[in-house]
């Protein structure tokens, strides 16, 4: 239902929501400051081991690189190599 004067749900709001809120406005204050907190300590966590992550990607990436190129250098010389002989 819409939320309309005459369907109760400002009553229900003014009478019961409303008070209880403000009632517990220090306690649900705190609680949202302590999970932001924990949320922060979470992403902060989240970041350091993805930036590990992603340095040890970078060394193995360049790793793999430099054994390609050493590898497809060998070949080159050895098909050199293997050329000559055939001449």
């Amino acid at each position: 239902m819409a939320p309309i004067a005459n369907n109760g749900s400002q009553f229900i709001y003014k009478r019961v929501v409303r008070p209880f809120v403000l009632k517990h406005q220090k306690q649900v204050d705190e609680a949202l400051d302590k999970f932001q907190g924990m949320a922060a300590d979470a992403i902060n966590e989240v970041m350091k081991r993805t930036q590990k992550v992603a340095g040890e990607a970078e060394v193995a990436a360049r790793e793999a690189a430099a054994d390609a190129a050493s590898k497809a250098a060998a070949d080159a010389v050895n098909a050199g190599l293997d050329d000559k002989k055939v001449n």
